[in-house]
């Protein structure tokens, strides 16, 4: 999969803050899901949605960040938010 150089400015930003949404998931009740990115480890992120937290698993989910109309497959995202600066270096 080829991602855009500005796609990659993005991911390779903090993303603690910005708006997601679940586009697709092996969980069937994550898929819907939206909210604002509250924490992250290597292999979750903590959403904060209108009915509280949810921690989520990076790595079975298609996250949708509705900011730059661009959706990732999780697992270009499991691992933790200092080497993925590395990884979509432009």
């Amino acid at each position: 999969m080829r991602i855009k150089a500005e796609h990659k400015k993005f991911l390779a930003n903090e993303l603690i803050g910005k708006q997601v949404f679940i586009a697709n998931s092996r969980c069937i009740q994550w898929i819907g899901l939206s909210g604002s990115i509250v924490d992250e480890t290597l292999h979750t992120f903590l959403i904060e949605t209108h009915r509280g937290q949810k921690r989520i698993s990076k790595k079975s989910c298609v996250w949708f960040f509705p900011s730059i109309n661009f959706s990732v497959d999780g697992k270009l995202l499991n691992c933790r938010s200092e080497d993925r600066t590395k990884k979509f270096k432009c």
